[in-house]
Parts: C-alpha cells; structure tokens; sequence
C-alpha cells in the first residue's frame, strides 16, 4: 500500500470562522446544522489537499464525510477555543489514516445527491441548508451514538432496543444504521479513539508550554470519556482492523506527547503510555448518583494524578509500565 500523501497546513481561513461564528451566535440552531454538514470548510480545504487525495484515491464525498466526522474539533476553533493548527493537523492526520484503510460515509452523508460545492469569498450565511431528511438523520445518528454511549457504559449486556428508546427513535431506524449491536459497539469504540487521537494531535501541535498542553490533553480526554469503553465493554465484541490501526496511531500519537513532556522536563521519566490508558480508566472508573458530582470527582482526582505524573524527582515507580500486547488482549473475545 502507497504511503498516504503529505497534507501541509493549509492557511487559516479566517473570514469563513468569522462569519460561521457571526451565523453561530445569529441563529444558534442553523449554525449547529452548518457545523454538522461539514461541506463548508470541506470546500476550501478540498482546493488545497484535493489534487494530491484523488491521485491517493480519495474522492470528495468521502472526504466531506470526514470532515463531518470532525465537528467537534472544528466548533472549537470557531468559537475560539482551540488554534487552526490545533484543528487542522488532526484533520489531516484523520484524513490520512482513512486513506490507509477504507471505512463507510456516516449514514447522513451517504443520502446526499451530488458533491459539495464552495464558492471562493462565500460565507456561511449564504449556504444552502441541509435539506430536513438529510439534517434529521445526522441528528439520529448522533442520539443513537450517544444513548449508546450511556446504556452501554451503565449496562453492557442491555439490548440494542433499550439504545433506541432512549434515544427517541424506532428500532427500524437504529437498525438501518446498524445491523447489530456488535455493529454498534464498534461505531462507539471506532468514534471515541478518533476523538482521542485528535485531541492526541491537537496537544502535539499546540505551541507554547508543554506541560501545559499535556494538562489539557489530560482534561480534554477526561471529559470525552477515554477509558470509559474499554473499562466497561472490552472483550464484549470483536474489534475491526480500523480500531486496531486507530489504536496503534493512539499509542504513537501518545508517546509523542510524553516524550516532548519528558524532553522539557515536565513529566517524570518512568511513565509510558500504557500508565496513561490505565489512569484514564481509572479515573473513569470514578462514580457517583449525580453526574455533575461525578465529573468533579473526577477532575479532582485528575488534579492528584497530575501532580504525581510532574514530580521528576520522585522515588522510581515499583514494576514495569503496562505494554501494548497486555492492553489489547483485554479485546480478544
């Protein structure tokens, strides 16, 4: 297989941010839908990388696709709480591990006649809207994923019908999406290690403090969930060769960051990667009746946990750091 192409950092387009925040805080319900479609930034960045994607094989659907997939990362930097390179640099390193692998247009996407189209000096406030089949479909998707996520992580024997009520739709529609709950879990699981490596890439291509990129790594993931799927459900489905290379870029995108910590001697020189799942897990393992309370806790024993992980000079930790055959076995079945 071809080395996936090179996708430079494209320059920020900072009239587009602009006015996508300016329709954001006009009409908060038409810029969350912009945001979701993804085709608006798709359109601009498509000019840049484009050329070199369709010689590697990447068509423009697919790409919008993923895109869509990033809207979380680019919300963020809309709303100016994370760089351009923050957000971008993951997106290409997105871009280039699908390039690696083939994996399916998110159900909404793949309803949409024709490609995306962006005019050059277009802003937001000028965009077709999605049409409301097309918007109604990424809004059940993203419920189901996240009744998913909350019945699963509560209950990881409770039937796929349990997702659909709570999440407000039919058993029909669930599995139009999904075929099985096997299905499903690998969705979860495929989502929620992209979400993690993005925030992996974003902290590696933050300027400025190391350590303080490292902290808000840290807290960033917290709050995203990391660990709470495999504490809960490793070894309850199979994993695909996609969540097998995801995790193996998680591993090398994680040790990147140490190694810059441990370079500017914020990070004590014994911890490895597998340290930091285990950690997150056990963070996630933190629990109690009020989720408000729940996520307190949490960040509170994140504050302890930091404090250890930025003491260099401390007594050498007993036993050799969690490898990678040791966490990933935990998934065979």
């Amino acid at each position: 297989m071809s080395q996936p192409p090179d996708l430079p950092l494209p320059e920020e387009p900072a009239e587009l941010r602009a006015s996508t925040r300016a329709l954001v805080e006009q009409d908060p319900a038409k810029g969350s839908a912009l945001l979701d479609a993804g085709w608006w930034i798709a359109g601009p960045l498509w000019e840049q990388w484009g050329p070199a994607l369709e010689r590697a094989g990447l068509d423009r659907e697919r790409f919008l696709g993923i895109v869509a997939g990033h809207r979380r990362e680019l919300w963020l930097w809309v709303m100016g709480e994370r760089t351009w390179a923050q957000t971008a640099v993951p997106l290409a390193g997105r871009v280039r591990r699908r390039l690696a692998g083939p994996g399916p247009v998110p159900p909404a996407l793949a309803e949409r006649n024709g490609s995306f189209w962006y005019a050059g000096g277009m802003d937001a406030t000028t965009a077709p809207p999605l049409s409301g089949r097309r918007a109604q479909a990424a809004r059940n998707d993203q419920l189901i994923l996240d009744a998913a996520r909350a019945v699963f992580t509560a209950d990881p024997g409770a039937p796929i019908a349990t997702v659909a009520q709570q999440a407000g739709v039919g058993i029909s529609a669930l599995y139009r999406r999904y075929r099985s709950k096997e299905e499903l879990l690998q969705r979860l699981a495929t989502e929620a290690l992209r979400r993690y490596l993005d925030e992996a890439e974003a902290a590696i291509a933050a300027g400025g403090d190391p350590w303080a990129a490292f902290t808000t790594f840290m807290r960033r993931c917290l709050d995203a969930g990391a660990g709470s799927l495999t504490l809960r459900l490793a070894g309850s489905f199979t994993p695909t060769e996609e969540l097998r290379q995801l995790g193996r870029a998680a591993h090398h995108a994680t040790q990147r960051l140490l190694d810059r910590s441990k370079t500017a001697g914020a990070l004590r020189g014994d911890v490895e990667v597998g340290d930091i799942a285990l950690l997150f897990e056990q963070l996630q393992a933190v629990q109690v009746h009020d989720q408000r309370r729940t996520a307190e806790l949490r960040h509170r024993y994140l504050g302890l946990v930091l404090d250890g992980l930025h003491q260099r000079s401390a007594a050498p930790l007993p036993g050799p750091a969690p490898v990678w055959e040791e966490l990933t076995r935990r998934y065979e079945r």
